[in-house]
């Protein structure tokens, strides 16, 4: 077994143990913190979000009051992403992936939530991905702690930084669990950004916000491979214009497929013994493994660990997300260049 066992704690929260020790890496690393969200708020939100995701699925009307609208932008195999229109939050997307896999809910849970074993196999993602403080039980049965994410970006234009209060609870009703996560008060976010700068990068970046951003992971439906919905409102920041976000996240969806395999790959690796030899787990599994051998582009490597955090040391690839952020920035240069 290549991933701790989610055990029940004290107050309910589920844990994640080996062998009924705390994980590597999620010890605690600075004071506690007093959290600003309401985990069980921001799940009954996502649960909403994939709620409508799923009568889209069934062509079935809109529930609720219409301040939700979503836009299909991809269907491909076991994959749909869709736009999220919502008065009074950012625009968003989510997607839904079936993967067909034997690897177990438990598994990819670790694979998301553990910023080590994140960084293993989306490190093209990120710039840095550290956890802030010690997990804590939280009202609702969630285990909650603070995440600190730093996406790249091309030259000439500043990194994002993201702080979010993160909250990890389970779903009793099928086996499944849910990561739900949202941004402090700008003064909150401040003060994490303060603490944690002698572990990392210290050149400015704009502060992005997370209105919300979850993953629901469950039994599939039949009972074969697990179900991911993974959703993000976020507002990046600076002066990037709402339409030129807008349409970076709807060419970000087209990311989804990649983003599965890489995820399915590394669960493989963590059990090789339940990918079938010659199964689709054990393709994708190898395929990654050659990948990371000649530097394909895009393919996350492995991390390295400094001053007690994890950083990725990535491939020079520029993602589709910041690209089309900086060309239709440029575009703009002639009705006035906005800032970087």
């Amino acid at each position: 077994r290549g991933w701790p066992e989610l055990r029940t704690g004290s107050s309910g929260e589920p844990r994640l143990h080996w062998d009924g020790a705390a994980v590597k890496g999620l010890e605690p690393q600075g004071p506690a913190v007093a959290f600003e969200a309401d985990a069980v708020a921001l799940l009954r939100r996502a649960q909403a979000v994939a709620a409508a995701c799923e009568n889209d699925l069934r062509d079935l009307p809109a529930a609720g009051d219409g301040a939700l609208r979503l836009e299909r932008t991809m269907r491909r195999d076991d994959c749909v992403a869709w736009m999220l229109h919502e008065r009074g939050a950012p625009q968003g997307t989510c997607s839904q992936i079936t993967m067909r896999t034997s690897t177990p809910v438990d598994a990819l849970v670790y694979a998301i939530y553990s910023a080590e074993q994140r960084l293993q196999w989306d490190a093209s993602s990120f710039a840095a991905f550290e956890e802030l403080c010690p997990g804590v039980p939280q009202p609702g049965a969630a285990l909650g702690d603070v995440i600190y994410c730093r996406m790249p970006a091309p030259s000439g234009m500043a990194e994002r930084e993201v702080v979010q209060e993160r909250f990890l609870l389970r779903l009793p009703e099928d086996g499944g669990f849910a990561i739900v996560m949202a941004s402090p008060s700008e003064a909150a976010s401040a003060e994490h950004v303060r603490r944690r700068r002698g572990h990392g990068p210290t050149v400015p970046a704009v502060r992005a916000r997370t209105a919300l951003s979850a993953y629901i992971l469950r039994p599939a439906p039949g009972g074969t491979g697990v179900q991911v919905t993974a959703m993000s409102q976020t507002d990046l920041g600076g002066n990037v214009p709402s339409w030129a976000q807008a349409m970076a996240k709807k060419l970000g969806c087209q990311r989804l497929v990649q983003w599965s395999h890489r995820l399915r790959a590394h669960c493989a690796s963590l059990a090789p013994e339940l990918a079938s030899p010659g199964g689709l787990d054990a393709i994708v599994a190898a395929s990654l493994v050659e990948a990371r051998i000649f530097g394909a582009p895009g393919i996350a490597t492995q991390p390295l660990l400094r001053h007690g955090v994890v950083h990725c040391a990535r491939i020079p690839h520029l993602g589709v997300l910041v690209m089309v952020i900086a060309l239709l920035c440029l575009s703009l240069t002639q009705t006035g260049r906005p800032s970087p």
